[in-house]
């Protein structure tokens, strides 16, 4: 269901790669449950199992890469899809204040500074 606003900060930012049907920004408690609308609604996703957590690295005290797998079949054109994608989440005083979504693990790992 929609993601429990008290795991996450007033002020958070949820941000997609510019790619995704759902970019973002997304700001605030209004915004993670827009956020969370826009991805489920979003037509070209429709059949995938976006979040399939693979590996949580953590980065230092405030901060994760989280690595999911998406896979399904594409809603208007049925092409079956397998793909790994990740996000940086920070947290501060156990609240999510921010959660970016990058389309591969390696660009997640490279926006925080961890080597492949």
């Amino acid at each position: 269901g929609d993601p429990a606003p008290e795991f996450c900060d007033p002020g958070i930012e949820i941000r997609n790669w510019g790619h995704m049907p759902t970019p973002g920004p997304y700001h605030g408690h209004e915004g993670v449950h827009e956020w969370w609308t826009d991805v489920n609604d979003a037509d070209v996703l429709s059949g995938f199992q976006l979040f399939e957590l693979v590996d949580v690295l953590v980065v230092d005290d405030e901060r994760v890469v989280t690595i999911q797998r998406a896979r399904g079949k594409a809603r208007f054109s049925e092409i079956d899809m397998d793909f790994h994608w990740a996000a940086v989440i920070c947290v501060r005083n156990s609240k999510v204040v921010s959660a970016f979504g990058y389309p591969t693990p390696a660009d997640a790992k490279a926006a925080v500074g961890l080597s492949e």
